[in-house]
């Protein structure tokens, strides 16, 4: 159990450094003023059933500072009340456009296909898609703009701030994005190091409109649940240099509001983002079962050791205990600008992490053997891409 345990302090020391090292080199995008010189911003917005984000999201959108852009939302074939607040917004804002969305064709996901019509009627030189939860601060189009045309970017994505309401969001959900971030370290493309190079975060990603046009935007990859990742890959295949940073001044999404919506929502893609499929997966639930999981686990087994025997082998592993706790401890505070979560809720990670590892094999059990995930009355199989790297 020993062993175990300095096994579980270095996988947790390796994690805190990853996650320093990401943040370190890729530092909080900060506010800027709006450009002197800019050009028309196409804001693409793809909605479906989405009446419990688009009163805020719209207003956000809509209240940016940037002085030329125009939002195009597309209602892809909603049920619930999406159509009517569109409408209601169109006509209190000119720039506000509505798409109604057409029948999925063959082929294509949902998202993919809704963006692709937007960006098919978007007249500006640059193109913004952003997911319908996401709220955006005033600055948020001009501080990416300039980012973008300071690192001489075809593609720029950002990270947002996450809102975490209720027991099971912050208990699953910031254990899921806490693991998510530390997989974000062995995402980089082509510089391992170049921590402004990793994959593009589809809830906000702003790309040149010639450059889009060339890879042969959503089209190219239509059939693809991340259709983030394959849009960067495919830009920086072709040269373009693809930038994503931390954004989490600039943005915040509250992506799922149940446990239901976390088990569908990452069953549906988490086993796609797993570039060696089924071995890869078990490598991840390795380590999520070490990181979420481990510190519990050495707790009990020294304070047992001591309770029977209070010998220097178990004063050790309470030590190796206390240390782990300690290291989850500066994880969170590390992750706090992008997931704040109150510290309380660390000990709740075991069980976050155990609902993790239930996704993790969900997935991989619905996209190989099973019949796909079903998201918004679709359904996702085991046809859809998984990205492939340059």
């Amino acid at each position: 159990m020993l062993i175990l345990g300095l096994v579980v302090f270095l996988v947790l020391a390796s994690y805190v450094i990853s996650l320093y090292l990401l943040f370190k080199r890729s530092p909080l995008l900060k506010q800027a003023p709006p450009p002197q010189r800019a050009p028309l911003i196409s804001v693409i917005v793809p909605a479906r059933n989405e009446e419990r984000n688009l009163k805020v999201t719209l207003a956000a959108l809509l209240g940016q500072d940037y002085p030329n852009f125009e939002v195009i939302a597309i209602d892809d074939n909603s049920s619930d009340a999406t159509p009517t607040l569109l409408a209601q917004a169109a006509a209190r804002d000119p720039r506000l456009r509505i798409i109604q969305g057409e029948t999925l064709a063959e082929g294509w996901t949902g998202k993919n296909f809704a963006v692709f019509q937007g960006a098919r009627a978007a007249r500006g030189d640059w193109l913004l898609f952003v997911d319908a939860d996401v709220n955006l601060a005033p600055g948020a189009i001009s501080a990416a703009y300039r980012s973008a045309r300071e690192h001489k970017a075809a593609l720029f994505s950002l990270w947002p701030s996450h809102d975490l309401h209720g027991f099971w969001e912050r208990s699953v959900q910031s254990v899921i994005l806490a693991m998510h971030y530390y997989a974000e370290m062995f995402q980089r493309i082509r510089k391992p190091w170049s921590l402004t190079a990793g994959p593009a975060n589809g809830q906000f990603i702003l790309i040149s409109r010639r450059a889009y046009d060339k890879m042969g935007g959503h089209q190219a990859v239509r059939d693809s649940v991340l259709e983030d990742y394959e849009l960067s890959y495919r830009l920086r295949r072709q040269g373009y240099n693809t930038v994503t940073l931390n954004g989490a001044k600039l943005a915040q999404v509250r992506m799922y509001a149940s446990l239901g919506e976390i088990w569908q929502g990452w069953s549906k893609n988490t086993f796609l983002g797993m570039r060696n499929g089924p071995l890869e997966t078990l490598g991840a639930t390795a380590m999520v079962a070490l990181v979420c999981c481990g510190p519990l686990a050495l707790s009990v087994w020294a304070v047992l050791e001591l309770s029977l025997d209070p010998s220097a082998t178990a004063v050790m592993g309470l030590g190796l205990a206390a240390v782990s706790w300690l290291l989850l401890a500066a994880a969170g505070r590390l992750l706090r600008p992008l997931i704040n979560l109150p510290l309380g809720y660390l000990v709740s990670f075991p069980l976050g992490g155990l609902v993790l590892i239930g996704i993790l094999l969900n997935s991989a059990y619905r996209h190989t053997l099973g019949n796909g995930v079903r998201w918004k009355g679709r359904r996702y199989g085991a046809a859809a891409q998984r990205p492939v790297e340059p």
